[in-house]
């Protein structure tokens, strides 16, 4: 009985040591800008199989976009007024839930598939 209070109490001061967890909006959908990070911008992407709202930052280089779940951020210029981050995807299950992964050409001509909003 002795063991398994104090591992127990182990258990409890554990949980309470844990730092607070707090979700990054990075690349999750928005209304607007105050939905984001101060340093990002609440974007609107119009495709023919997508349209919706994402947290997001300008960019001009891939080095300047967040990583997320596991993939990289690519910087794509969607319609020829400067680079915006997007989460690379194969899937998915890839992006976040109110994202899809699709195949996405910008307005440069380079293609990858990245999360695009699905508001």
């Amino acid at each position: 009985m002795k063991k398994l209070s104090w591992l127990w109490a182990l258990g409890i001061a554990g949980l309470i040591a844990l730092p607070a967890c707090t979700i990054d909006p990075t690349y999750t959908r928005c209304s607007t800008s105050a939905d984001c990070e101060v340093s990002e911008e609440c974007f609107q992407i119009t495709t023919s199989v997508t349209n919706g709202n994402f947290c997001s930052s300008n960019c001009s280089a891939d080095s300047q976009c967040e990583r997320n779940l596991g993939f990289a951020g690519s910087c794509m210029d969607p319609d020829g007024n400067g680079g915006i981050c997007f989460q690379e995807c194969v899937l998915d299950v890839d992006c976040f839930s109110s994202s899809v992964c699709v195949e996405f050409i910008d307005n440069t001509g380079f293609l990858n598939f990245v999360c695009l909003p699905q508001n």
